[in-house]
């Protein structure tokens, strides 16, 4: 998904750094090295919410989506993307980083942080898939996935999961189509 730039109170919102991207990492298992190459791609929900129950639509809102539901442009999102990326390259950098797996059986995984206010800890979380790539290469220690980065948001609670794994048996599990759960 390609995301287009747009004006925004007279500000330009760039997105181009959400713009889809690969990256390759090795996971060793007991059957040997793997390296997977993932094409990862952000949906705009990384930078726009839902209006609330019974909110209405501010005059200077940019509307990004209108179905299955109206979302709008919010600044406190899309403020949080350069984290967001940091993020999702740590996954790739260490693959032994732990995810969890959520009951809506997509993977989340967070930053604790402290907001500037000085309130209490928040969490950053972000949301994803992953599926084996349609088209796999010939080298069989090379294996392709699809990761999509559905939402990314603050949150002051915890996201009740299922269970918690490296990053890097997500993909094995993926590749080889071993249930999750």
């Amino acid at each position: 998904m390609q995301h287009e730039n747009f004006h925004y109170n007279g500000t330009l919102i760039d997105l181009s750094h959400l713009g889809q991207t690969s990256a390759d990492f090795n996971w060793t298992t007991p059957n040997g090295n793997q390296t997977y190459r993932v094409w990862l791609r952000y949906s705009n929900h990384c930078y726009s919410r839902e209006l609330d129950e019974g909110e209405d639509q501010a005059d200077d809102a940019y509307v990004v989506e209108t179905t299955p539901k109206l979302r709008v442009y919010c600044p406190e999102r899309y403020g949080q993307t350069e984290r967001l990326m940091g993020m999702m390259g740590t996954l790739f950098e260490k693959p032994t980083s732990k995810v969890a797996l959520t009951h809506d059986k997509n993977w989340t995984t967070f930053q604790l942080y402290l907001p500037p206010e000085g309130g209490g800890q928040q969490r950053y979380c972000a949301f994803f898939r992953v599926k084996n790539s349609a088209g796999q290469p010939d080298d069989p220690n090379l294996h392709f996935l699809d990761m999509h980065v559905e939402s990314a948001y603050v949150r002051t609670n915890m996201v009740q999961t299922v269970r918690s794994c490296p990053f890097g048996m997500v993909a094995h599990m993926t590749k080889h189509q071993i249930r999750y759960f």
